[in-house]
């Protein structure tokens, strides 16, 4: 028995030498495919209303255990909380992340700051040091100053003295004529 006919549907085959562009194409024969419908059909098509399922499935079926379905009420309560407390996980590592990166940045802030305000005292008590100095001198230099003028004073005035002195000392030899 060839094997084309235990099949009855239409069959595809390979047709290298004929004229159409491609190579497969189907045999025109007039049988139709009769396939007897599975028991899934009966089941789940054609019976469905039934309540009694047909006893091929149920056997198949599984049967109910409260045992069972407790601890696969655990399980997936269990595996609820594995979840659960890997989401808490990976937000608290995210927040530790944020946290990290929020204080460098202020810290790394407030160190510029520091050294900013630093600078600034530096650069202010430099000033006034400069400033201080150059006042110290002007003041040396102002009572140098006054010292030489007290002294030019003293010395006109003991000038100014001792003129008078001459003076007087010519007046008391005019009146009585002793030269």
């Amino acid at each position: 028995m060839n094997l084309r006919d235990q099949f009855e549907y239409r069959e595809v085959y390979s047709t290298p030498s004929t004229p159409f562009s491609h190579r497969y194409q189907t045999s025109h024969q007039s049988r139709v495919a009769v396939v007897k419908p599975s028991e899934s059909f009966y089941v789940h098509c054609q019976d469905a209303p039934q309540e009694q399922l047909p006893r091929c499935v149920r056997d198949y079926r599984r049967k109910f255990c409260a045992r069972i379905a407790k601890l696969n009420q655990q399980r997936v309560k269990e595996r609820r909380k594995i979840i659960l407390k890997d989401r808490v996980d990976c937000l608290s590592e995210r927040l530790e992340r944020v946290r990290l990166v929020y204080t460098d940045y202020h810290q790394k802030r407030n160190q510029n700051w520091l050294k900013t305000r630093e600078l600034m005292d530096n650069d202010m008590k430099e000033h006034l040091q400069r400033r201080e100095r150059k006042l110290i001198e002007r003041v040396e230099s102002l009572r140098e100053h006054n010292g030489q003028v007290k002294n030019r004073c003293e010395l006109l005035r003991y000038g100014n003295y001792l003129r008078r002195i001459a003076r007087q000392h010519e007046e008391r030899r005019k009146r009585k004529s002793i030269f």
